[in-house]
Parts: structure tokens; sequence; C-alpha cells
């Protein structure tokens, strides 16, 4: 097997892709949106507050913490059950999930491009159940048509088919991509993108997406050969090839070589995310051996994507 190919299985079913009851833990959870921007027309967003002109959305089950002024009693006289009333308000947001399906995705253990994966499933459900209008956008690869439109948590399950179905292959151009999809807003907005962004773009790709009026999030994904290829087996004299690209390089990894490794991954680190706040977004480096809860309810909690 060679270094970084996944021994992993594709998943084929959505508990597959969220294991463990991971989204039934996300219940309570919403996307952070900081810029008040207002489109052309009203939204909606589902809301627990009661008012004038909100409108009766949904029922979902009462957990410890609910106003009880909103629990259905008709349901739980008819059917045993606790479930609490969803209203919906005026108040537009909007959610864009694009999705990184280049080659290089498609790589290491556990592999990138399942961690995404992962990652916009869980962040898809978070914003439909919160009420948030939806989309999902592939870039490069072999994707199912986008997704628009998205909205309440019976929607995971086209969000979930969308992203079994993505294949990850060739190239992609983050900057075109991302402003040609970003168009077409609609009140607030944010916009995250799921990308190892190994090429270059990505600062690009979020200038054109903030300019756009997105609040725009950058979810770096990198898997632990990539982070430290000497701790996972990359040894001895080698020929690195492109995946994306033809074209390879024989090297020899020594320590030196692992040495200017580091360094220059650094180096990479620190300038994308020098230019990507300078463009108006935000960057979140996620490793893909890093535990989803602890990602989704520390990292991206305590940095302002979640709460």
């Amino acid at each position: 097997m060679r270094f970084g190919e996944t021994r992993d299985p594709a998943p084929t079913t959505m508990e597959e892709l969220a294991p463990g009851g991971l989204l039934a833990k996300l219940s309570r959870m919403d996307v952070v949106a900081r810029r008040a921007i207002r489109g052309a027309r009203s939204g909606e967003r589902r809301s627990r507050k009661r008012g004038g002109g909100l409108e009766f959305a949904e029922h979902r089950d009462y957990e410890p913490g609910d106003d009880l002024r909103f629990v259905d009693w008709n349901v739980f006289a008819r059917l045993d059950r606790l479930v609490t009333k969803v209203f919906i308000e005026e108040e537009d947001l909007t959610v864009a999930l694009l999705l990184d399906a280049s080659a290089s995705m498609d790589w290491g253990n556990p592999n990138k491009f399942l961690f995404a994966r992962r990652m916009a499933l869980c962040l898809g459900v978070v914003a439909l159940r919160a009420g948030h209008r939806l989309r999902v956008h592939g870039l490069g690869g072999s994707c199912p048509p986008d997704l628009a439109g998205l909205r309440g948590g019976s929607r995971s399950l086209p969000l979930s088919s969308w992203l079994l179905d993505a294949r990850a292959s060739g190239g992609s151009d983050l900057a075109e991509t991302v402003g040609r999809v970003s168009g077409g807003r609609q009140g607030r907005g944010v916009l995250i993108l799921l990308s190892d962004c190994l090429e270059d773009g990505a600062a690009d790709a979020v200038r054109r997406a903030a300019s756009s009026g997105w609040e725009t999030w950058v979810l770096r994904t990198l898997c632990p050969e990539e982070l430290d290829p000497g701790a996972n087996g990359l040894a001895g004299d080698l020929r690195l090839e492109d995946v994306e690209q033809e074209g390879g390089v024989e090297v020899t990894v020594n320590r030196s070589l692992l040495q200017a490794y580091h360094a220059r991954l650094n180096a990479d680190r620190s300038n994308l995310e020098s230019e990507v706040r300078r463009a108006g977004g935000r960057l979140v480096e996620l490793d893909t051996s890093l535990d989803p809860e602890l990602v989704l309810f520390e990292l991206l909690r305590r940095g302002g994507l979640l709460r």
C-alpha cells in the first residue's frame, strides 16, 4: 500500500458518515452569523420565541431546559410524548457549504474527504434544524448537482445522499468556483469552505465570497501523514507523485528533509491564515484524526462558528 493511501472503506449510509449517534448530539447547536446584512426579501429562521407574526413550523422532541409554555400538551395527551412547538420568525440566514472534491482530498488516514463530508453533514444538519436555508456545492471531482433552498430538519436525507454520492478526483479552481456560487445570497449568509487548501486560490476565494457579503470560514482539513510524515511511516528513497497533475519527484527522506518540510508547512500555515484574515475570512485547521465531537463542540464553538 502506498504512503497515505486510505485503508478504510467509503461510507454508504448516513450512519456510517456520522457514526455513534453524532447527529443526535447536535440538536441544541446553531450557526453563528455576525454580519447583519438584509436581503431583498425576508426569509425565515426558526425561533423558540413566541411573538407577533410568528408561524408554527414543526415539532421537535422536548429537551430539558426548554420553555414549558411551548410544549404541545395535545400531542402529549394523545401519544404520551413530550414535544416542543417550533415557530418561524422573519430573520433570513443562508448557510452555504462548499466541499473541495479534488483528488488531493481523497488521501490520508483518516481520509480527508471522508472527514470533510462528515463535518459538512454535521454543519448542514445544524443549519437545517435551526431553520436556516442551506446550499451545498462541490468544487471539482464528481459531485451531484448543487443543492439549494433546503430548509427544515427533514431535509437531512437529501443532504446526506448528496455527500455519500460525491467523489473526489482531478483538480479544482477554488477562486473561480467560489466566485460563481457565492452570488444570489438572500439576507445574511455564512459560507463554509471545507478544503485542504493545497492549491493556490483559497485567499482569493475568501475575498470573492466576502465581497459578495458572505461571512466566510475556511475549515482546512489535513491528515496525520501531512502534519507529521516522518512519524507516520515516510522514510527511505521514494518517488513522490502529484495526484492531481502528471509528474513526480524522487527524494531521500531523512531528518534534514523532514525538518525542511515542517518549516515549509509552518510557513504555509502562517501565510494562509494571514491571507484569509486580510481577505475578510476566518480559518480553522482540522486534523482528520481528531474526534468529530471535539471539533464541533470545542474547536468550532470556541472559534465562533457554532454556539
